[in-house]
């Protein structure tokens, strides 16, 4: 028998040969890990995500006590400061003034409104009128 032979049948052949298999896995295991953390930053990916997870948690948390207050205090009543609308008492000193026979540059400027909000009560009053059936005033 030959040097070749009597290694190839030798009982711990295949013994030796997992051996360096394993070896060889475990390499190849080891540097692709090595690899995927590198390319991914390491743990610093995960501090990363556990960061924003806390810091969304405390947003949250952040919101909620904000709602519980608002539902527990009554809503306090606001004050308007912006211009006063239009109101009935207006309405009707535009239609008083323009039945007088004001012109709506002359109603707007005696109640402090815009010529606008003048022609729109004119209008829409004349509206009224002639879908009641009634004769309207003079139109603009």
């Amino acid at each position: 028998m030959s040097i070749i032979e009597q290694v190839l049948l030798s009982p711990g052949l295949p013994y030796v040969l997992l051996a360096v298999g394993l070896i060889a896995c475990i390499v190849l295991f080891v540097s692709l890990k090595l690899e995927i953390r590198q390319k991914s930053g390491g743990s610093s990916g995960r501090n990363h995500v556990e960061e924003t997870v806390d810091g969304l948690s405390a947003a949250f948390e952040q919101i909620r006590a904000r709602l519980e207050d608002a539902m527990q205090s009554p809503p306090s009543p606001t004050v308007w400061s912006g211009s006063p609308s239009v109101n009935l008492n207006r309405r009707g000193q535009v239609l008083r003034l323009f039945r007088r026979g004001d012109t709506p540059r002359q109603i707007a400027s005696a109640l402090s409104m815009r010529q606008g909000e003048v022609d729109l009560i004119i209008k829409v009053h004349q509206m009224v009128l002639n879908s009641a059936g009634a004769r309207a005033p003079e139109s603009l």
